[in-house]
């Protein structure tokens, strides 16, 4: 079964727009697959905050977005 991801670009593009970024930053993919890494090999509830702390990361500018991936799934 295939998800149905019809309603995600419109969110994305409307909390961006809401909080002043680009919506183009936004990999969507990255995020997910971070928060499920987490909530499999670590503590569920830590699946949003690595995704907060991997955005936090991006947003100051302390490396590529797949490196701090890695890191942060690192600690998992």
């Amino acid at each position: 079964m295939t998800e149905d991801r019809s309603g995600w670009r419109p969110f994305i593009e409307r909390a961006c727009q809401a909080v002043g970024i680009e919506p183009d930053l936004i990999d969507e993919d990255i995020a997910l697959e971070l928060a499920a890494r987490v909530a499999r090999e670590g503590e569920r509830p830590m699946a949003p905050v690595a995704t907060f702390i991997l955005g936090l990361a991006v947003g100051s500018g302390k490396g590529d977005v797949d490196d701090l991936k890695a890191k942060i799934e690192s600690v998992a």
